[in-house]
């Protein structure tokens, strides 16, 4: 099954509806995730130094990390650099998203954590709604095939075009421009 791509609305409902243990760090790991699209195994091994919030912001996929083996930089977005904040807090090294007792994820354990996030908001989503959220967020607003493909890591075009949905705003937006 594919990952839920979510609406700007829907995006807002569940940040609303998130409850429980340090709500705060939930919302902003959603966030980092919609903003950023980064793979569950990426947001595990990400460590603090890899996040560079001087000058122009950016956050470096080391190659341990990445799926490909091949190292990558991605330039952070206002609100990617909110949700790393809440995210360190005042932590300056070690793994940039820890859970209880400021353990590490597994990339498992992390993406068990988004389902059980989107589960208490009542709304479907995986750790991949993000990644394809991004993705297809990307092509709606004009990017080219080429530019998806480095901010998701890919080594084909083929997999970054699996990752993009047409979706009902896409083809309303793309209906009116030649009407």
């Amino acid at each position: 099954m594919r990952a839920i791509i979510h609406t700007q609305e829907e995006r807002m409902l569940i940040l609303d509806r998130i409850t429980g243990h340090r709500p705060e760090l939930a919302r902003a790991l959603l966030q980092f995730s919609w903003a950023t699209g980064l793979r569950t195994a990426e947001m595990a091994g990400l460590q603090i130094s890899d996040i560079v919030l001087t000058g122009n912001p950016k956050l470096v996929v080391r190659a341990a990390i990445s799926k490909t083996g091949v190292a990558r930089e991605l330039p952070l977005t206002s609100e990617a650099v909110r949700a790393i904040n809440v995210l360190k807090g005042n932590r300056t090294t070690g793994h940039m998203i820890v859970g209880r007792q400021d353990k590490p994820y597994s990339p498992h354990t992390l993406s068990e954590r988004f389902r059980k996030l989107y589960s208490g908001t009542g709304i479907q989503g995986s750790a991949y709604s993000g990644r394809r959220g991004l993705a297809t967020k990307l092509v709606e607003s004009g990017a080219p095939l080429p530019v998806v493909q480095r901010v998701l890591g890919h080594e084909h075009l083929s997999s970054t075009q699996a990752y993009i949905s047409v979706t009902d705003t896409a083809v309303h937006n793309w209906l009116e421009k030649v009407a």
